[in-house]
């Protein structure tokens, strides 16, 4: 379990769980201020504990704050209870009314990351 700020989807501070399928494959899933997503990752060792390549998703934004839903590639760090993750994804889906007011429409390029502390 990690507890962070962007955690699972961008979310101001968010809580995500993840489960060894494997010993090196993972799956989280979580939930946070206005946000959720969910990963597959492979472990660098074989343990859950151990730094990780990550391909997730994020869905940023409920209901009226919706904003968007990204896709995409993270190294994630760990080094003892601290876990940083670092990547890039594209916009999925977005709300266009909020895009329009924001954002070109070029802009389905996005740097993904986190910080948190794993429990």
């Amino acid at each position: 379990m990690t507890i962070g700020f962007l955690q699972v989807g961008g979310a101001l501070i968010g809580i995500d769980f993840e489960q060894l399928i494997s010993e090196r494959i993972g799956l989280s899933a979580g939930f946070g201020i206005v946000a959720y997503g969910a990963s597959i990752h492979y472990h660098l060792k074989p343990s859950i504990k151990s730094s990780s390549v990550a391909l997730n998703y994020w869905h940023q934004g409920l209901g009226d704050s919706y904003v968007q839903g990204v896709v995409g590639p993270t190294f994630v760090f760990r080094f003892k209870k601290l876990s940083f993750q670092l990547g890039f994804g594209t916009v999925l889906d977005k709300n266009e009314e909020y895009f329009y007011d924001n954002f070109s429409d070029e802009d389905n390029f996005k740097i993904l990351f986190s910080v948190g502390v794993t429990l």
